[in-house]
Parts: structure tokens; C-alpha cells; sequence
């Protein structure tokens, strides 16, 4: 078969719950996952490896939140707007740096270990960030920091993909960068507290810095505690540790559960289809060597500079000039409308990672940009009549339409940025196109950081117009070539790019009782089975 063209891939989708042709193998689970010890173990750790995207949100809201604070500008001399853009981009500096070390480590020893390693440097730069008494020393831990959270981010979405149900998998996927919010809110009203019962000390900057540290740490001390990913182990010969992690949370320890056979079967049989690949993942060849990867990289290329160039680049990092050129020049009001925001913002994403296994993926982008381009078309209007007329209604009507264009933003690119482009990627090119994705967002992330307060000291609203240039150009850009993947396990999205095809043969396999490469599925049953069918209030012979 050959590879889909983009138009029957979009409609490719094979309904909502991610099974795809494994849903009609019985799976020794609830159907509600709240029922379930098995999966509520299994979401629990899952939850637990989000801490990656708290801390790079607490981290990536934090530097607009100190800009309104006194202590934070006096400790750094008054930075004026280029300074406050080399502070803004110097920690995608460190990004752009780890990223060649990012799939190495990752792919090499395993995604816990990336999450280790990347936290450990997080932790390391947080502690020389909140006791710096130099813009220098104070600036080589924003490098530092944004290396580290590279390293954790690679290892935590492929990690998180890898280890989930397939029936859950893909809002799973779409709420784990919905939890970055979780971090810029408390970075927000930390902030907002601390000026309010500490005002005039340096702690009021410093104690919210160190939080960096605080969480970096929960990333390590959970190392012993979550399983490695089952593709992982299974490319580098470990499978029988493999079947024993996905049996333990896949189907409450039942080693003969058909579904799990035919996951390590279609895990199998996608590793040798691509066995080239493998053999040349430590190389980047790949990564461009097929058109079917080609497509991926253009796919995760652009959508990185698709995420660094609408209006949310602005308002996550330099929401206080914004507000300040709108007429909110006090430090408690702008600390209380980026806090307000923040939690606006979350709760946008909640929404689209609910709806993002239901709808599709494809028409949640095209929704997404198209909100985006109808509300900084209003923004940018109304900021130029209040430049003009300094008329509090317009600067209050610019804040309330920042919040539509931000809200647009977060039912789509918060929850899918990471979920869609690791689940696009084939096991031999996931942390590596991982690490491809978020290098060419912290290249852009550079000038854009950089740019960005110098082009709104300088132009003012008319800067609001570059973006509606780019929101055009991206909204082509998804209708173009983003493929439907709704509904497919990671295995049979390879069908899309690639050609191949795997899951019928699967299923065949499994249903007649051979697993093939020494896994044999022998017909027996646990004491009661809890299919896909209607919940039954039993599992593995015990009641709800």
C-alpha cells in the first residue's frame, strides 16, 4: 500500500477511542477507567510525569510576571527592552543546545532517564537563577534551565505516549501540555501574594524562582517508580519486561490478555517493518530518509513556527507591556489579570483536550487558527483607537479580546502541540523529531522573544499586524497537511505516512492464537473479563 495522500488521511479516523482495528479484542478492563485499579494506577503515574510541563510553565510564565515587580527589575539593574529580550530568549538558548543531546539520552538510555537528567539540570539552574546577585549569574541559569527542560519535555510526552492505554490515549496525550497551565497559574498569583505580604523585599522575586527547583526535583524522586516505556524495551530486546508492564497496566496483570498480545504484536511488527530505521537512529539520516518521514518533519517544523508566531507569544512573555500600553500601569492589577488569564487559559485547554479525541485533531487546528485570526484582527483595531484616543473603554475592550485570541489558542495548540507531533512519529524518529520540533521552536522562540519587546516598545499596535500575516499563512498551512489521526492506535498511524500495515495481520494473529516470536496467546481467561462491551460491575471476579 502506499503512503495516503493528505486528503484521505484527514478522513482516515477510525472513531473516538483510539483502539482502531484492536477494538474488537476483549481487554480485561473496565470500560470506565475510574473503575479500573489497573488503569487508575496507570493514570495516576501518568499524571505524575506531567510535572515536566508544570515546570516548564511555571517556568515560561514566571519572567512576565516578575516584570511588574520592582524588586525583580532593581536586582537586574532595570533592564530596558533589549535586555528584557536577551532575558526572555537566553533560555531558549539553552534549549537550542540540548536539543542534539535530547533523542541521545532519550533513545540511548531510555525516556526516565531523559526526565532525570533534565531535571536534575532544571533543579540545578533554578537554585543559581534564585540566589544570583548578577544579571550575568542570573541569566546562566535561564541557559541552563532551558536545557534541562528540553532533555525532561522529549522524554516525558514520549514516556506518557508510550505507557498509555490506547482507549485513553489520546486525551491523555491532550491534557499533558493543559497542565502547563497548572504552573503559570501558580507562578501568577505567587506572585500577586508575595507583593502584597512582602513588598520591598528581594524574597518577593526569589522565593518564586526557587519553585523551579521544587519542581524539578519531583521529576527525579519519581524515577523508581514509574515503568519504562514498553517500545523502548521491546527495540532493545527487553521483551518479556515489556509484556509484564503492559499486562500490570493494560490489563490488571492478566499475561494473556488479547489486547495486550496484540499490542506487543503490532509493537513487533512495526519495529521490524522499520528496522532500517532503527538501525540508523543514531543518525538523523532518517529523520528525512522516506517521504512518509519527510512529511512528519515538514509537519513538526512548521507547527513549531506556527506556536512561536501568534499573538500567545506575546501575551505569555510580555502581557505587561500590553497591558501597560492599553493603560493598566499598577503592578497589583497587571499581576491580577495575568493571573485571571492564566486560569481563563487553562480551562480553555481542559476543553479542547476533552474534546480533541471527539472532534479530531485536524478540525480543532483549523478551529484554533481561525478564532486566533478573528480575534487579533479585533485586537489589533481596537489598540490602534485607543493609541489614538486614549479612551479607557478601548484599552479595557484590547484586554477583553486578548483573552478571546488567547482562549482560541489553548483549545488547540496547548493541548495537541506535543500530543499530535509524538504521536505522528514512528517509534525510530520520536525523540528525535521530538528534539527537531522544540529546536525549531527555541530558534524562533530567539528572535521572536527578542523581537517581540522591541517591536511593541517601538510600534506599538502596529506590531499586531505582523501576526495576522502569519495567521493566514498557518491556517493554510493546517488545511494543507495535517492528517487525521483520530481513533488509531500509535502503530496504525504509521499506515498514514508510511504504507505500512500491520494492524489486520494483528488482529488475525492474535484471534487465532498465535502472537508469533514466541508469544502465544493459550485461550485462557481471567475469571471474569471486562471487555469493550457495556460495563459489567465486575473486575477480574471481584465487585465494583
Amino acid at each position: 500500500m502506499g503512503i495516503l495522500n493528505k486528503k484521505d488521511a484527514g478522513r482516515a479516523g477510525k472513531g473516538s477511542t483510539g483502539l482502531g482495528h484492536l477494538a474488537s479484542l476483549p481487554n480485561n478492563t473496565n470500560p470506565k477507567w475510574w473503575l479500573d485499579p489497573s488503569l487508575r494506577r496507570l493514570h495516576f503515574m501518568l499524571m505524575c510525569l506531567t510535572i515536566t510541563s508544570v515546570t516548564s510553565g511555571f517556568d515560561g510564565s514566571l519572567i512576565n510576571n516578575l516584570q511588574s515587580l520592582s524588586t525583580w527589575k532593581s536586582a537586574l539593574n532595570h533592564p530596558d527592552a533589549n535586555m528584557l529580550g536577551a532575558i526572555g530568549a537566553v533560555q531558549t538558548v539553552g534549549a537550542f543546545f540540548a536539543c542534539p543531546f535530547a533523542p541521545m539520552i532519550n533513545d540511548r538510555w531510555g525516556r526516565k532517564w531523559g526526565i532525570v537528567v533534565g531535571g536534575s539540570l532544571i533543579f540545578v539552574g533554578g537554585l543559581l537563577q534564585a540566589f544570583s546577585y548578577s544579571t550575568a549569574q542570573y541569566i546562566v541559569g535561564r541557559i541552563v534551565v532551558g536545557g534541562g527542560n528540553i532533555i525532561a519535555l522529549v522524554g516525558g510526552t514520549s514516556l506518557i505516549n508510550e505507557l498509555a492505554h490506547p482507549r485513553t490515549r489520546m486525551q491523555i496525550t491532550g491534557y499533558f501540555n493543559v497542565i502547563w497551565y497548572i504552573g503559570a497559574i501558580i507562578a501568577s498569583w505567587l506572585c500577586y501574594g508575595l507583593t502584597i505580604h512582602i513588598p520591598g523585599s528581594a524574597w518577593q522575586w526569589r522565593v518564586p524562582t526557587l519553585f523551579i527547583s521544587i519542581f524539578s526535583a519531583l521529576m527525579v524522586v519519581q524515577f523508581p517508580f514509574v515503568p519504562e516505556s514498553p517500545r523502548w524495551l521491546i527495540a532493545h530486546g527487553h521483551d518479556e519486561q515489556a509484556h509484564q508492564i503492559l499486562a500490570d497496566l493494560h490489563a490488571n496483570g492478566f499475561m494473556d490478555d488479547e489486547l495486550v498480545a496484540a499490542e506487543i504484536l503490532e509493537i513487533k511488527e512495526t519495529l521490524r517493518a522499520q528496522k532500517d530505521s532503527i538501525a540508523e537512529s543514531s543518525t538523523w539520516k532518517e529523520c528525512f530518509g522516506s517521504p512518509g518521514n519527510r512529511w512528519r518533519m515538514f509537519i513538526c517544523i512548521g507547527l513549531a513556527i506556527c506556536n512561536n508566531w501568534t499573538g500567545q507569544s506575546i501575551v505569555s512573555y510580555y502581557n505587561t507591556q500590553i497591558l501597560t500600553q492599553a493603560g493598566i500601569t499598577e503592578t497589583l492589577p497587571q499581576l491580577g489579570i495575568n493571573g485571571g488569564l492564566s486560569i481563563f487559559d487553562f480551562f480553555c485547554a481542559l476543553l479542547g483536550a476533552y474534546v480533541s479525541g471527539r472532534v479530531g485533531r485536524r478540525p480543532l487546528f483549523l478551529t484554533s487558527f481561525i478564532g486566533m485570526l478573528i480575534g487579533h484582527t479585533i485586537v489589533t483595531g481596537v489598540s490602534a483607537k485607543y493609541a489614538e484616543t486614549k479612551i479607557a473603554s478601548y484599552g479595557y475592550a484590547v484586554i477583553a479580546f486578548i483573552w478571546v485570541e488567547s482562549g482560541f489558542y489553548n483549545i488547540a495548540l496547548n493541548p495537541l502541540i506535543y500530543a499530535y507531533t509524538s504521536e505522528i512519529l514512528s517509534f525510530a524518529t520520536r525523540a528525535k523529531g521530538m528534539s527537531l520540533f522544540l529546536w525549531t521552536g527555541d530558534w524562533n522562540a530567539i528572535i521572536s522573544r527578542y523581537c517581540n519587546p522591541i517591536g511593541l516598545a517601538n510600534l506599538g499596535w502596529k506590531y499586531y499586524i505582523v501576526f495576522l500575516v502569519f495567521y493566514v499563512l498557518e491556517t493554510l498551512f493546517v488545511y494543507l497537511y495535517f492528517p487525521e489521526t483520530k481513533g488509531r492506535t500509535l502503530e496504525e498511524i504509521t499506515e498514514i505516512f508510511d504504507g505500512i500495515q500491520v494492524a489486520n495481520e494483528v488482529v488475525l494473529q492474535v484471534e487465532k492464537g498465535g502472537g508469533g516470536d514466541g508469544l502465544t496467546i493459550i485461550g485462557k481467561k481471567p475469571e471474569v473479563e471486562v471487555s469493550k462491551a457495556e460495563p459489567t460491575g465486575e473486575i477480574l471476579g471481584g465487585k465494583k
